[in-house]
């Protein structure tokens, strides 16, 4: 059973063009190009950036509905 204090997780509301947007904030070009081929062919729209400034950018410009974002990538935990 279900506890009742389990939260409740809700997927946003799809985009009136049916694509959700998706940003890989990703250093390697390879691993970065692999990521966005995949969701691609989900259907999303898929944005790379491949350091911290050019990830806040396209975050405020692209406003994605998920990020995807390397560990490794240096000032990563101030995106957080």
């Amino acid at each position: 059973p279900m506890l009742s204090s389990s939260p409740q997780f809700h997927l946003p509301q799809a985009p009136e063009d049916n694509r959700f947007r998706v940003l890989v904030v990703e250093c390697d070009e390879q691993i970065a190009f692999k990521i966005l081929e995949a969701i691609e062919r989900t259907g999303f729209a898929g944005f790379h950036a491949c350091n911290f400034g050019d990830a806040q950018t396209a975050f405020l410009e692209q406003r994605p509905h998920c990020v995807i974002l390397s560990g490794l990538l240096e000032n990563s935990a101030q995106f957080c």
